[in-house]
């Protein structure tokens, strides 16, 4: 652990850093809640990393916009006082044992998202204050995915490139999180027939699905980052090629390293670029005030585009349904999007107890304050640690052991242990054994998908601030949205909500454009290096020859005269095919064709929809994790069904095709369709949840 020698104590850090925070230290509850924080690190012998972590933070925050905090260190008093975060853990209950886990003895995290255009700037620092010999980035394992994989080896074996088109075309590609994520060629190979059949040709090509998921090379953690007491060498390996450490994050922590995971966030350049153009200073959107109707009325007219996290399918669908009216359920939708309680009905149940559909139930007066923000509803892990602390009168130790029980799943018989010693504390606080049980097993059931609060708060916040900004500048939010856009994909939405507020816009302007998306006397112009042909160099010699008023050259005035970009055709559904859906009749299409971001839960039935395919996954009932569910009964026919994902000009939907008519409608998709291709869709949407059932298509492209 590298050591600091600081000009105060930790604690009198904290006092100086009170007044600025608005923080009375003579309150009880601060008092009593620094002096807990303050014990704790020392105890544990902390202190040296708070000191780097604040240092560090500190000349970030004089250079760029740095996040409000990220993951648990949003529930210290200590971390806001000494500015490493802009979050105050009692105003949002907030606990600090969630941070500092008393059962164990290595470092906390403290994880910082900072610009990431500007985030080298404070590796850079830490080099300069510690030595460059001190500081390394973590090392990485790069693995092999499944389409690269068939890349390569049809490569390396003599077979042309496209023999195998087709099939990485039908490859679903798993998320880490699935049971069978390193298995996707296997499963190609045997389920489907195009897998079939280059297997049959080419047999040689089953070593891709034992290549699948192994290491390929090694790299350099883009955030992972570690700071030592003597020479980064003395402690492990350092490659001589990338100077980073050949150490992972896990290796890191058993050595004891101070390890710090500095985090580029590109909505932090985003906002940091419309407050430079809007003339505010940093710390004005940092102080703004979590109650700004206008910033709620930006989700709640679904202008989600360049919104950090809304930009996700899940958070617009919660959005829609039950709106927003205050900062908790911008911090309450962050939760519930979640996997677990979207697919257990605990995000339906949440949304009817918020919008009245059903009344709000509380199980015992005793768990009527800690899940009051939330309806009655356990929905973060601080509730369930809050709970088991007070009505189960569970020490800190067995509370931190029950939460990374519930993270991992361990099972009935793992928490049952625990409801024993629950319920004697229950007993202790006067509840009948029935009532106990219906708490424990509520938090039980709820835990296990519960989402951690602290880092609901930080990225709200986050959210917030683009809201904020987004309806008071909304061709500045455009321009800085765009110039720091991750795809032209997403350009394309961004322009759509632009086009559909009636605000101005040009793909470029011949005579106006800079370098990159400008506004202009309230106009959001297009820059010139968005022109095909024209790359940085020949647009900044055309600014030049602008300002000097000298003639552009022949090919500079053809390009710009011609002038092509990704953002020509922002409304492609309408192009291709709106005259079908001005007149459905006149191609043989009997029903109306609907709009997407018409399609709803709380309006079921039969629709048609135009469909660019952005997402396919191909899942199967005996799936590892379907195995368990079902007690190992494995499915002999009909065990495929497809999920996919389909977008219009006006938003995106879900669609499934079911396992019954997988082998005449989904097949033809898995093997032929590719991402872009458009469909007539013809389905079902039913009462609740908002996914189309497909029953016919045609493809179209």
């Amino acid at each position: 652990m590298i050591s600091f020698s600081p000009d105060k104590t930790l604690e009198q850090m904290c006092i100086d850093g009170a007044p600025s925070r608005n923080i009375d230290l003579k309150d009880p509850v601060y008092r009593d809640r620094l002096r807990r924080e303050i014990d704790m690190i020392a105890s544990k012998s902390f202190e040296d990393y708070f000191y780097v972590i604040a240092d560090m933070i500190n000349y970030a925050k004089q250079h760029m916009l740095v996040g409000p905090a990220r993951g648990s260190s949003a529930g210290s008093l200590v971390c806001y006082l000494t500015g490493i975060t802009d979050i105050d853990p009692i105003k949002f209950d907030l606990l600090f044992e969630r941070f500092i886990d008393v059962t164990r003895a290595d470092l906390p995290d403290i994880d910082i998202d900072f610009q990431d255009d500007k985030r080298e700037m404070v590796f850079e620092y830490l080099r300069h204050k510690y030595g460059a010999e001190k500081v390394a980035h973590l090392g990485t394992v790069s693995r092999y995915k499944a389409k690269s994989t068939i890349t390569e080896v049809a490569k390396e074996l003599g077979i042309p490139a496209w023999e195998v088109n087709d099939l990485k075309g039908a490859i679903i590609e798993r998320s880490s999180g699935d049971a069978r994520a390193a298995m996707c060629i296997m499963d190609t190979f045997n389920d489907l027939e195009i897998g079939k059949k280059v297997l049959e040709k080419y047999p040689q090509m089953k070593i891709a699905e034992k290549m699948e998921n192994h290491a390929r090379h090694s790299g350099v953690h883009a955030a992972g980052i570690i700071v030592t007491e003597d020479p980064v060498s003395k402690y492990c390996s350092v490659s001589g090629q990338s100077g980073a450490a050949q150490i992972d994050k896990k290796d890191a922590e058993n050595l004891n390293l101070l390890k710090i995971d500095a985090l580029g966030l590109r909505t932090l350049s985003v906002l940091n670029d419309v407050l430079e153009q809007v003339g505010w200073e940093r710390q004005k959107l940092v102080n703004f005030h979590l109650e700004d109707e206008k910033a709620f009325e930006v989700l709640n007219k679904e202008k989600y585009a360049g919104v950090f996290q809304f930009e996700g399918y899940a958070l617009q669908s919660l959005t829609r349904q039950m709106k927003v009216s205050n900062f908790e359920d911008i911090a309450s939708i962050t939760a519930l999007a979640r996997p677990g309680p979207l697919t257990s009905g605990g995000t339906t149940q949440f949304i009817k107890k918020r919008t009245g559909a059903e009344e709000v139930y509380y199980i015992h007066d005793m768990v009527k304050d800690v899940t009051k923000v939330t309806y009655g509803i356990v929905v973060y892990q601080e509730q369930v640690m809050t709970i088991a602390r007070e009505v189960g009168k569970l020490t800190w130790e067995e509370v931190n052991q029950l939460r990374r029980a519930m993270s991992k799943s361990l099972g009935e018989e793992f928490f049952d242990r625990y409801w024993q010693r629950f319920k004697i504390g229950a007993d202790e606080n006067g509840l009948e054994e029935k009532k106990s049980r219906e708490i424990w097993d509520n938090i039980n059931t709820m835990g296990s998908m519960a989402f951690n609060r602290s880092h609901a708060i930080a990225y709200a916040i986050v959210s917030y601030w683009c809201c904020v900004l987004k309806s008071r500048f909304p061709l500045e939010f455009a321009a800085a949205c765009l110039r720091n856009v991750k795809d032209d994909d997403q350009g394309v939405k961004l322009l759509r909500e632009v086009a559909r507020e009636g605000l101005n816009y040009k793909p470029y302007d011949k005579f106006k454009s800079e370098l990159n998306w400008s506004v202009q006397d309230g106009e959001l112009i297009g820059g010139l290096i968005g022109i095909k042909g024209i790359g940085p160099k020949m647009a900044e010699d055309i600014v030049e020859r602008r300002k000097l008023k000298q003639p552009l050259t022949p090919r500079q005035e053809k390009l710009l005269d011609q002038g092509q970009t990704p953002y020509d055709d922002i409304f492609e559904c309408e192009r291709r095919f709106g005259h079908i859906k001005k007149d459905p009749a006149a191609h043989k299409i009997k029903t109306a064709i609907t709009d997407i971001q018409d399609l709803e839960a709380d309006n079921p039935g039969e629709f048609v929809v135009f469909g660019k395919m952005m997402e396919k996954n191909l899942r199967d009932l005996n799936e590892a994790v379907n195995l368990v569910k079902r007690g190992g009964r494995r499915a002999e026919t009909h065990n495929l069904w497809l999920n996919m994902k389909f977008e219009d000009d006006t938003g995106p939907i879900l669609a499934g095709i079911d396992r019954w008519n997988y082998p005449k409608l989904g097949k033809p998709i898995v093997e032929e369709g590719r991402i872009g291709d458009w469909y007539l869709l013809k389905g079902r949407i039913n009462k609740g949840f908002r996914k189309l059932q497909i029953d016919k298509w045609r493809k179209l492209t």
